[in-house]
């Protein structure tokens, strides 16, 4: 039996409930805003055993963006490089970790919305060639698919494009190209989709089934809806 508890707010370090989790099993998902990201990288790296320079640490938050759950993905692969030296350099994030490929997420997603899932394949295979792990990949869509989710709410509750930006901190480009995507999905399909993310982000973290397997059925689901 699998039992998830769900806060929409951090757990406060000294909560009781901790005391009868193991910390590998506790995960922050989210965005990060502003010196967080930073503050996040530098707690990485001392839990680890390891140092950061303040170079690296603005070319890591530059390639990654602000998601937690991706930022602390990334940063594993750079501990596992780093296991004979303990200082993490510009030179090891240059080698390492590639930027967050914004144009082929937003095409990706465009062949969903139109339930295309052939296209949808290649450009899952193009993306993986390219270097992308298909667990980063699946971070890519679940962050696209909140923004749109955002930006759906945001529309109905006719708030403006400002004041959504300055509340999320979303990029302005980002916006842009989300906002360009809202006609193609409903409300109701993009809470279905969420979930469905969310349920494909269980499954590989506790085995159910492999990333790619995963991966496929979310693609099918979504195409199917």
């Amino acid at each position: 039996t699998i039992v998830i508890f769900f806060e929409t707010t951090k757990v406060r370090a000294n909560d009781s409930i901790l005391k009868h989790i193991e910390s590998k099993n506790i995960f922050y998902t989210g965005q990060l805003w502003g010196n967080e990201v930073n503050q996040a990288l530098v707690t990485l790296a001392q839990t680890s055993g390891h140092t950061i320079d303040q170079q690296a640490i603005t070319l890591l938050a530059s390639r990654i963006g602000s998601d937690s759950r991706q930022l602390h993905y990334e940063f594993k692969k750079l501990v596992a490089y780093n296991q004979k030296k303990r200082d993490i350099t510009t030179d090891d994030v240059s080698l390492i970790i590639r930027g967050k490929q914004d144009t082929n997420i937003f095409t990706l997603t465009d062949a969903l919305a139109k339930k295309d899932f052939a296209t949808a394949e290649t450009m899952v295979r193009n993306i993986v060639q390219s270097g992308e792990v298909l667990y980063s990949l699946l971070a890519m869509i679940a962050f696209q698919f909140r923004n749109l989710l955002m930006l759906k709410l945001a529309e109905q509750g006719n708030i403006s494009k400002d004041e959504v930006i300055r509340k999320t901190k979303m990029h302005p480009y980002v916006h842009q190209k989300t906002s360009q995507q809202l006609k193609n999905f409903s409300l109701e399909r993009l809470r279905t989709i969420y979930l469905d993310i969310f349920e494909t982000d269980l499954a590989i973290k506790t085995g159910t089934r492999d990333d790619q397997t995963a991966l496929d059925l979310l693609m099918v689901k979504i195409c199917r809806g």
